[in-house]
This record gives C-alpha cells, structure tokens and sequence, in this order.
C-alpha cells in the first residue's frame, strides 16, 4: 500500500453469492506477445462465466485465462488475486 495515498473507508453489503474480486493492475495489463493487454472486460467475463465456482476455482480460471492470453510473454508487473464469496 502506499501510505499517503487518499483513500475512502467504505461498507458494502454483499448479499448470498457474490463474488468480490481484488487484483493488481498486473492482471489486467498483462500483455501476449503482440503487446495487447488482457483488460478488465476479459477479467470481468471469467469471474461471471466461473461464479458459481468456489473462490480458489475462480482465481485459478483467471490465471489460466492470462497465462493463456499471454501466450508466454514475460510480464513487466506481477500478477496477484484475491477472490472471496459469500456463501450464506
């Protein structure tokens, strides 16, 4: 974290199922070789295609999915997840 970074404490109720998934921008400026970058519209599409899905199984989706767009590239940032649900 940076500390003199502004920053907003705020509660959000989550009902029964959401998925709440917290990331580095290394996830979605991961780039394949021709230097495109995976996005948050890619991200947002694996965690609704994987909700039912517990939150390990959705967070390794999401790093199959960049390791697949990626195709190999060596990425410059890292790439972290961190994906809770609520069940009840």
């Amino acid at each position: 974290m940076m500390p003199d970074m502004p920053r907003e404490v705020v509660s959000v109720e989550m009902p029964p199922g959401a998925v709440l998934v917290l990331f580095t921008d290394g996830v979605t400026e991961a780039e394949n070789p021709r230097e495109e970058m995976y996005e948050e519209d890619r991200l947002l599409s694996i965690v609704r295609r994987h909700r039912d899905h517990s939150p390990d199984e959705i967070g390794k989706a999401v790093f199959r999915s960049v390791r697949g767009f990626a195709k190999g590239a060596e990425q410059s940032d890292d790439i972290t997840l961190l994906v809770f649900k609520r069940d009840r």
